[in-house]
């Protein structure tokens, strides 16, 4: 607002955190860190907090000293593509086969990547009527990740890949890109 740094709505009560990690992801420093408020962990754009407190009281010290099981920050980057926060499921697409797509794909998942041929059955299912070269197309599914972050590294690349699980997921995406297109008209 006015150009100046103001808290999301929701946000104004400060959240207790205990921090894991910094990551560098997307040109940005982000704070990996456990929010009790979530009881979960969050990511924080580091350029975007504007005011951190220690807390010396005894819900503080609860967290701090205990073993956490963390992934290691490749791993994390991996299951959290683009850094969107959240509970991580399968996700699965249909791309294009070419060796950018497929090193895009390794770059941005990681090893919790399942890549194969695409089924006639599964691509006449999502292009109905179109001619395609059936041979050109992969199956991929993307185990233990961010749902969110995947639809949006999928929409970056939307001319070469299709969202199709979880069906809700492909919906929204298909209409967000439908709304996106409507706006060149």
């Amino acid at each position: 607002e006015d150009m100046q740094l103001v808290p999301m709505r929701g946000y104004e009560t400060p959240h207790r955190i205990t921090p894991y990690r910094i990551m560098w992801a997307n040109g940005y420093c982000y704070l990996v860190a456990y929010n009790s408020y979530y009881n979960k962990e969050s990511n924080y754009r580091v350029d975007r907090i504007t005011e951190i407190h220690t807390i010396n009281d005894d819900s503080a010290k609860d967290q701090i000293g205990k073993p956490q099981k963390l992934p290691s920050s490749i791993d994390y980057a991996k299951s959290h593509p683009v850094m969107i926060s959240g509970d991580t499921t399968r996700v699965s697409m249909l791309c294009k086969k070419s060796s950018s797509i497929v090193n895009r794909l390794i770059d941005s998942f990681g090893k919790n990547i399942l890549i194969r041929p695409a089924e006639k059955k599964k691509l006449d299912a999502y292009f109905p009527g179109k001619s395609i070269d059936y041979s050109q197309w992969l199956d991929v599914t993307c185990s233990d990740t961010n749902e969110y972050g995947v639809a949006l590294w999928a929409k970056q690349y939307c001319t070469e890949c299709v969202l199709y699980y979880p069906p809700a997921l492909a919906e929204q995406t298909k209409n967000e890109l439908k709304e996106a297109a409507a706006m060149y008209l």
